[in-house]
């Protein structure tokens, strides 16, 4: 159980660093098209692809090493573990009663709208 927690841990904070040198790589793309200071200073390769990829290792180094981090990671994972998952019998069946009050609920507020657009062009036509 050890052995997948761990796993499960370590591409969560391989995804967490990629997301990050993403966000990063579209906030500079965005304050280049922004700033024309800050567009002088994107342009060199190292801005542009070394501060995603630095701060997304930085990330991923601090996840890792960080002792409170790994242990809230830790629970998460076993909390998560716990979960009674409905069955796929249950879902489905759940999806079906929402998907037929979601029916039920656009043709009573269409009545509505029709029946509310016809009184006030009854209203518009008597004056």
């Amino acid at each position: 159980m050890e052995k997948t927690v761990n796993k499960v841990m370590m591409v969560g904070y391989v995804c967490g660093a990629f997301m990050v040198g993403y966000i990063v790589r579209v906030l500079v793309a965005l304050l280049s098209n922004w700033s024309g200071t800050f567009a002088r200073f994107t342009d060199s390769e190292v801005v542009r692809h070394g501060l995603p990829i630095g701060l997304g290792i930085g990330f991923f180094v601090y996840m890792t090493f960080s002792k409170k981090m790994r242990q809230w990671a830790h629970e998460v994972i076993i909390e998560v573990s716990k979960v009674v998952w409905p069955s796929r019998k249950d879902t489905t069946a759940m999806t079906i009663v929402v998907c037929v009050f979601m029916i039920l609920s656009g043709i009573i507020l269409g009545i509505f709208d029709f029946l509310s657009g016809q009184i006030i062009q009854f209203i518009i036509g008597m004056s």
